[in-house]
C-alpha cells in the first residue's frame, strides 16, 4: 500500500557528518561553560562575577533553560546589591532572552520592559535600543503588531543616531517582518528597500543578494510575480558571480514556486531539478526536500499521480532525516489528497492522520484535515469518529470566523481613529491660525509701547552716552594696541620655534648622512679605487675587494632607507595624533581595499604626550591591520573622542566578525593592543560575533596622562 524509499548512502553520510559537527559544537560550548563555572569558584570581585554569570546565562540559553535563567537571576540579584543599573539591565535582557527562546513570551516581555525602564532612567541610549529590539521581536511573536512596530521604530531611530549600520540593517529586516504580519506589504518592502540601499553603499554583495531574495519573496507573497522574478534573477546573478552555489540553488527553488503559480510547469520543473543538482554537488541533499515537494505538486497538476507520490515520499524522507518538521504536515496532506482522489480511503486517512500528528502550521490546514477525515470516516460508515472530527472542524471554523471578525473590527477602529485624527488636526490648525492672528495683534501693540519707551530713554541718556563713548574709544585704542603687541610677540616666538625646529632637523639629517652614509660610501670608494689600479691583474684578491665594495654599497642603501623611514614616521611627532590618523585614513582609502571614516571630537588642536599619542596610534594601526587581514570588511569607522574624564577610541567594521570565546586572549595583534592599553591604564572592550562585524572600544582615563 505504501511505497518504500531507498535512501542513498551519501545522504546517510551527510547526516552523520552533520551530527558530528553538532556534537563538536556542543562539546566546545560545554568546555566554555566549564571554564566559566570554574571562575565562579575563584575569589573574584563582584563586578567580574556578574559578568561571568551573565555570560553563563547567554551560553546556556539554547540548551538548559533552568540553569540559564538561574545564572541570570543570580547576576540580577548581585547587580542590585551593587546598585549597578547598567548590569541590572543586561541581566534582565539575558533572562528575557531565555524566556523568549523557550516560548515563555509573556514572561519575556516583563523582563525586557523592566530592562527598558532602567535603561531610560540612566539614559543609556544603546541599552534602550537593545531592549526595544528584543521587545519588537517578542511583541511580533505574540501578535501585538502595533507594539512591535512602535518598539522597532524607536530602536531604528536610536541605532541611526549611534551610527550602528549593521544594527540599522537588522532593524529594517525586523520591521519588514512586522509589517508583513500586519498585511502591509508596501511598508514591508519599503523597509527591505532601505536595507538594500544601505547594503549598496557598503558594496557588501552578500548582504545585497540576501536583501534581493527577501524582497523578491515578499513580492511573490503579494502575487506581484513579474516584479518578484526580476529581484530573484538579480540575486541569482550575484550568487553566480560569487560562486555561492547553495544560495543559487535557493533562488531556483524560490523561482520555481512562482512559475508553478503561473502554471508554467515545464519551467518550474527545470528550476527544481537545477536546484537539486546544485545541492547534491555540495553534498547537502537534505536541503532538497522542498524541491521534491514542488516536483510532486507539478506532477499532480499534470495528472501523473504515481510520480507525484514518489516525489512526496522523497520530500518527507529528507525532512525526517534532517530533523525538520517545517512543511512536513503539508506534504502528508498532499499525499492524502492524492489517495482521496483515487478513492483509496485507507491510505487517505493514514496520511491525513500523519499530517495531524506533524502539527499543521496553519489553522486553515488543520481545519481542512478535520473536514476530510470526517468525510472519510463517514464513507467508511464509522459515524462516531466522523462526528468527532466534524466537531473539531466546527471549533476551528468558529475560531477562525472570530479572528476574521476581530480583524475587521480592528481595521474599522483603525480607520475611525485615522479619520478622527484628521478631523482633530484640521480643527487644531484652524484654532492655531485664529490664535496666531490675535497673538500678532497683541505683539504689535506691545512693540509700539516698547518703542515709545525706548525713544524716551534714548533721548534722556543721549548726552551721557555720547560723553562715555569718547572715553571708551580712547580706552579701546589703548587695549587694542596692547593686544596687537602681544599677538606680534606670540607670532615671532612661534615662528622662531618653527625655524629652530627646522634647523635642528636639517642638522640631524646632515649628521646622519655624514656619519652613517658618508663613511660607508668613502670606504666603498677606496675599494673601487684599489680595483681600478689593478685592472690588468684582476685576480682573486681584487675580486674580493670588489664584492666587499658591493656589500658596503648595499649597506649604504639600507642606511638611506632607515633615515627615510625615520623621517616619515616623524609625522606623528610633528603634527600630532589627529593629523597622523587622517593621513592613515587617506592612505588606506587610496588603495581601494577598505573605506575608512574618521571622526574626531574634543581635541581642538590640543596635543598629548608623544608616548600617549604613539600608543593610541599603534593600537588603531594594529586594529586596521587585523581588519585588512581577517575581517573581509568593506567599511571601517574610527572615532576618537576626548571628554573631560577620558579619551574614547572606537573602531567598528562590517566584516565577518569572529568568535571571541574561541580565541581566548587573542592573537599577537590583540595582545599587543592590550599591552599598549595597559601602559595607558586603559580598558579594552571587544564586541564581535560571527557574521555581525567587530566593535572594539578603548577608554583611556585622562587622570593618568
Amino acid at each position: 500500500m505504501f511505497q518504500a524509499l531507498k535512501i542513498p548512502s551519501v545522504w546517510i553520510l551527510t547526516l552523520l557528518i552533520k551530527i558530528l559537527i553538532i556534537a563538536d559544537s556542543l562539546a566546545q560550548d560545554q568546555r566554555l561553560v566549564d571554564s566559566l563555572q570554574n571562575q565562579l569558584t575563584l575569589n573574584i570581585d563582584s563586578d567580574l562575577k556578574i559578568d561571568v554569570l551573565n555570560e553563563l546565562s547567554w551560553v546556556l540559553k539554547n540548551s538548559d533553560q533552568e540553569k540559564a535563567k538561574a545564572y541570570g537571576l543570580q547576576a540580577l540579584q548581585l547587580s542590585k546589591v551593587l546598585q549597578d543599573f547598567e548590569k541590572q539591565a543586561t541581566s534582565l535582557n539575558r533572562i528575557g532572552e531565555v524566556e523568549r527562546i523557550w516560548g515563555n513570551l509573556n514572561q519575556a516581555v516583563v523582563y525586557f520592559e523592566n530592562a527598558l525602564s532602567i535603561e531610560r532612567e540612566i539614559n543609556h541610549v544603546y541599552g534602550i535600543a537593545r531592549a526595544q529590539s528584543n521587545l519588537c521581536t517578542t511583541y511580533k511573536n505574540l501578535g501585538f503588531y502595533r507594539k512591535a512596530e512602535e518598539a522597532g521604530l524607536e530602536c531604528l531611530q536610536l541605532f541611526q543616531r549611534l551610527n550602528r549600520t549593521l544594527s540599522v540593517k537588522r532593524t529594517y529586516q525586523r520591521l519588514a517582518l512586522v509589517y508583513q504580519k500586519m498585511r502591509q506589504p508596501d511598508k514591508a518592502i519599503s523597509m527591505l528597500q532601505k536595507k538594500l540601499d544601505l547594503d549598496s553603499t557598503s558594496t557588501d554583495s552578500v548582504s545585497i543578494g540576501n536583501s534581493l531574495m527577501t524582497i523578491g519573496n515578499m513580492y511573490y507573497q503579494g502575487a506581484s510575480y513579474d516584479v518578484a522574478i526580476t529581484y530573484l534573477n538579480k540575486a541569482r546573478d550575484i550568487w553566480v558571480k560569487k560562486g555561492n552555489r547553495q544560495k543559487e540553488a535557493f533562488v531556483y527553488t524560490d523561482l520555481s514556486r512562482i512559475y508553478i503559480q503561473l502554471e508554467e510547469y515545464s519551467t518550474a520543473e527545470l528550476l527544481n531539478k537545477k536546484s537539486i543538482q546544485l545541492k547534491d554537488s555540495l553534498q547537502v541533499p537534505l536541503l532538497s526536500a522542498t524541491n521534491y515537494n514542488n516536483l510532486a505538486l507539478i506532477k499532480a497538476k499534470n495528472g501523473d499521480f504515481d510520480s507525484a507520490k514518489i516525489f512526496y515520499h522523497k520530500s518527507i524522507t529528507l525532512k525526517l532525516l534532517g530533523g525538520s518538521k517545517k512543511g512536513l504536515s503539508l506534504s502528508y496532506y498532499n499525499l492524502g489528497t492524492l489517495f482521496k482522489d483515487e478513492e483509496n480511503l485507507d491510505s487517505a486517512i493514514h496520511y491525513f492522520q500523519k499530517s495531524l500528528e506533524a502539527k499543521p502550521e496553519s489553522p486553515g490546514l488543520k481545519m481542512e484535515l478535520y473536514w476530510n477525515l470526517s468525510n472519510m470516516f463517514y464513507l467508511k460508515r464509522d459515524f462516531e469518529r466522523s462526528n468527532n472530527f466534524k466537531t473539531e472542524y466546527g471549533i476551528i471554523r468558529d475560531s477562525l470566523d472570530l479572528l476574521v471578525e476581530e480583524a475587521a473590527r480592528a481595521k474599522d477602529n483603525f480607520e475611525f481613529e485615522q479619520r478622527e485624527k484628521l478631523r482633530l488636526t484640521k480643527e487644531s490648525q484652524i484654532k492655531q491660525v485664529q490664535l496666531a492672528k490675535r497673538t500678532q495683534l497683541t505683539y504689535f501693540l506691545i512693540a509700539g509701547l516698547i518703542l515709545l519707551s525706548l525713544l524716551f530713554v534714548v533721548g534722556f541718556h543721549y548726552y551721557r552716552i555720547r560723553k562715555n563713548t569718547v572715553i571708551s574709544e580712547k580706552n579701546a585704542k589703548i587695549n587694542q594696541q596692547q593686544i596687537d603687541d602681544l599677538l606680534k610677540n606670540h607670532e615671532l616666538k612661534e615662528l622662531g620655534a618653527r625655524l629652530d625646529g627646522q634647523e635642528k632637523e636639517r642638522v640631524r639629517i646632515a649628521r646622519e648622512l655624514h656619519d652613517r652614509l658618508g663613511s660607508t660610501l668613502s670606504i666603498a670608494k677606496m675599494h673601487f679605487k684599489s680595483v681600478e689600479q689593478n685592472l690588468n691583474h684582476l685576480q682573486k684578491q681584487n675580486q674580493e675587494q670588489y664584492e666587499k665594495a658591493t656589500d658596503l654599497l648595499d649597506q649604504a642603501v639600507d642606511e638611506v632607507r632607515s633615515i627615510s623611514n625615520e623621517m616619515i614616521s616623524g609625522e606623528l611627532y610633528k603634527f600630532g595624533l589627529v593629523q597622523a590618523l587622517r593621513s592613515l585614513r587617506n592612505s588606506v582609502n587610496e588603495s581601494n581595499e577598505l573605506n575608512i571614516k574618521f571622526i574626531e571630537k574634543g581635541f581642538d588642536g590640543e596635543r598629548m604626550s608623544y608616548d600617549t599619542e604613539i600608543n593610541i596610534y599603534r593600537c588603531i594601526q594594529e586594529l586596521l591591520s587585523n581588519t585588512l587581514k581577517h575581517a573581509n570588511a568593506s567599511e571601517v569607522i574610527i572615532q576618537l573622542i576626548k571628554t573631560e574624564k577620558q579619551i574614547h577610541v572606537q573602531v567598528e567594521d562590517d566584516g565577518i566578525g569572529f568568535d571571541t570565546h574561541r580565541i581566548a586572549d587573542g592573537g599577537i595583534g590583540l595582545k599587543n593592543i592590550r599591552a599598549r592599553a595597559e601602559q595607558l591604564d586603559a580598558e579594552v572592550n571587544i564586541d564581535a560575533r560571527i557574521g555581525n562585524g567587530t566593535f572594539i572600544t578603548i577608554d583611556i582615563p585622562l587622570k593618568n596622562l
